[in-house]
């Protein structure tokens, strides 16, 4: 059998922040992905304050 491919996800730290549903929905969605149940699937946060990478990447400039 073929593995899955892998996915990575940036996520904002506000994302965490920012309420949608009720908490135990939103702990479930967490949950999920930090239990394990997708091998194939990396989520790191970009803090909202201090250095980080994405200090250093080239960005586009905003329309």
């Amino acid at each position: 059998m073929i593995p899955p491919p892998g996915c990575t996800f940036l996520i904002d730290e506000g994302v965490l922040l920012r309420e949608v549903g009720s908490p135990e929905i939103m702990r479930g969605q967490l949950q999920l992905l930090t239990d394990g149940a997708y091998e194939n699937i990396t989520v790191q946060v970009v803090p909202m304050r201090g250095d980080h990478l994405g200090n250093a990447s080239p960005r586009s400039p905003s329309p």
